[in-house]
């Protein structure tokens, strides 16, 4: 027997073993967990016992090789193991030796995790479990989230692995990133979900986080678990109870990741709340074991996509709010009894209201993002327009000193022409004046003005673009401000350079004025002593 075509039918080797022993099939499966299916009776009926042939064990033994542990006793005593070298002798040893014993102990114990490595083998990133019987397999889904963590995905280091649950009893096919339900007719074919790597562990560490920073949960029922870890995708067969119960389970977890807040006891959540700017509504978490109307399962898909849409990694801190704000404003006229089959029915429309929602939001962001954008460009604009105006003030300011000090010389000169003789004491103290009101007021007062000016001008300009890089992106203000700023910062100290130094040289000029042209004069005036007059 292939190990295919013991994927395909796991229970028949067991239950005509079973069938054998006189042990119905209901024990199997109430005896079956996720890892293993133990049997213990200490009252085995030594008839029974007796009654076991080679042909009933011999197909148990090739089934589930070093699998199996079944084993017969008398107190401590082990009569018969059954191993894959037993034989008629060892068989007819044990009926002797039972034979003064009305009952005998029976212990029975098949490790699936063994039986999934004989069979499949080790697949790295993945955590395969097989049931041999459907009915176990639900009773584990009705377990509560915690638990399901606990068993299926183990520690945090683990999160990212895929379980993978193989059930071929029972005609299902779901596959997702994180889970795979498979079973019936195309068990065959498992190696197409488990050759699918699972996406990077960060996805599920994010959102996890993101919820952590967001909701409040009164318990941590949850270690690392998310709703991504149980969507799955295919033809979900909602009236069959392993699909109902997965689908119950996405929607309780959805409720815990989005909603306000959320109490209960210490085992599972019970009540979550979804609060508004206004108003607030209390939603019961689902019981997997309840039955719940086939047509409100429809809306799981719409809910998981709200999901994502409310945790993009981006906007969460804006679309998680909004997300307990429109199912607040949806349920609040609800019955608390209907709200939890009224949040599946409405999940579309919800959804669609949050997405129309976010637009207008985003627009008004945009549009809000545009001004700031237009209001730097302005502001930058404005402020190399300021540096270009104090160069102009310090041109216009030096073109008036310099008319003023052709008017102070020839004004001076003129002075000192008034009587007969040229007048020194005039002149010097009309351009020593003119020298000293340079130095004082455009020199010293002006200029320094002007550079005050600019440096208030500097540290109000790198204020305001702190705080446009708090609004907008600080790479798209580098982008706008440019080189503008910089350049108009080089023109003014260019020419507030050129200024000053024009000032001292009118002050020199003025006093080299002051001193050269009364000496010129006066030697003007000697040599025309000194020459003879003319004969008549």
């Amino acid at each position: 027997m292939t190990d295919v075509h013991r994927l395909s039918n796991p229970s028949e080797s067991l239950l005509a073993f079973g069938e054998a022993l006189g042990i119905a099939s209901d024990v199997w499966v109430e005896r079956e967990e996720l890892e293993q299916i133990t049997y213990t009776d200490y009252d085995f009926s030594q008839e029974k016992a007796t009654d076991l042939t080679l042909d009933q064990i011999t197909p148990l033994i090739d089934a589930y090789h070093n699998a199996l542990t079944c084993r017969f006793r008398l107190g401590e005593l082990v009569v018969l193991d059954i191993v894959p070298d037993v034989n008629e002798a060892s068989l007819e040893k044990f009926r002797d030796d039972i034979q003064g014993s009305p009952t005998v102990v029976f212990e029975f114990t098949l490790n699936k995790t063994k039986l999934v490595d004989n069979w499949i083998g080790s697949m790295p990133g993945h955590h395969l479990f097989l049931y041999l019987f459907p009915n176990a397999l639900e009773r584990l889904l009705v377990s509560d989230l915690g638990r399901l963590e606990s068993l299926l995905w183990g520690s945090e280091s683990e999160t990212a692995h895929k379980v993978v649950l193989l059930v071929p009893d029972r005609e299902i096919w779901l596959d997702g990133s994180y889970l795979a339900v498979l079973g019936g007719k195309r068990i065959g074919h498992w190696h197409e979900v488990v050759s699918q790597p699972p996406r990077d562990a960060d996805e599920l560490r994010n959102m996890y986080e993101t919820c952590q920073k967001n909701s409040n949960w009164q318990v941590p029922w949850l270690k690392h678990l998310t709703p991504l870890h149980l969507k799955v995708d295919g033809q979900i067969p909602r009236e069959d109870p392993i699909a109902k119960a997965l689908l119950i389970h996405q929607i309780n977890s959805i409720v815990l990741y989005t909603a306000d807040r959320t109490v209960g006891n210490n085992d599972k959540p019970r009540l979550a709340t979804y609060a508004g700017a206004s108003q607030s509504v209390e939603l019961t978490l689902g019981n997997p074991a309840d039955p719940i109307e086939e047509k409100s399962l429809a809306g799981v898909s719409n809910l998981m996509e709200m999901l994502e849409w409310a945790y993009n990694l981006k906007w969460s801190a804006d679309r998680l709010p909004l997300v307990q704000i429109g199912v607040a404003q949806a349920l609040h006229a609800a019955s608390p009894a209907v709200r939890y089959q009224l949040l599946l029915h409405n999940a579309p429309n919800i959804f669609d209201g949050l997405k129309w929602h976010w637009k207008a939001f985003i627009e008004g962001k945009v549009d809000a993002y545009v001004s700031q954008v237009q209001a730097l460009e302005d502001y930058v604009a404005d402020t190399v327009q300021a540096f270009a105006d104090q160069i102009a003030a310090m041109i216009k300011s030096l073109s008036d000193t310099m008319l003023a000090a052709v008017a102070v010389l020839l004004g001076s000169f003129i002075a000192a022409l008034f009587k007969d003789e040229f007048n020194p004491t005039i002149f010097t103290i009309g351009m020593g004046v003119y020298a000293v009101y340079v130095l004082i007021f455009p020199l010293c007062y002006n200029m320094r003005h002007q550079w005050e000016r600019y440096q208030a001008l500097l540290d109000s300009f790198k204020e305001r673009q702190l705080r446009f890089e708090e609004r907008l992106y600080p790479e798209k203000v580098s982008t706008i401000v440019g080189t503008q700023v910089i350049d108009g910062q080089r023109r003014f100290k260019r020419w507030f350079c050129y200024t000053l130094l024009a000032y001292i040289v009118v002050i020199i000029l003025a006093i080299v004025a002051a001193w050269w042209v009364p000496e010129f004069m006066e030697s003007i005036a000697l040599s025309a002593v000194s020459s003879p007059a003319p004969a008549p």
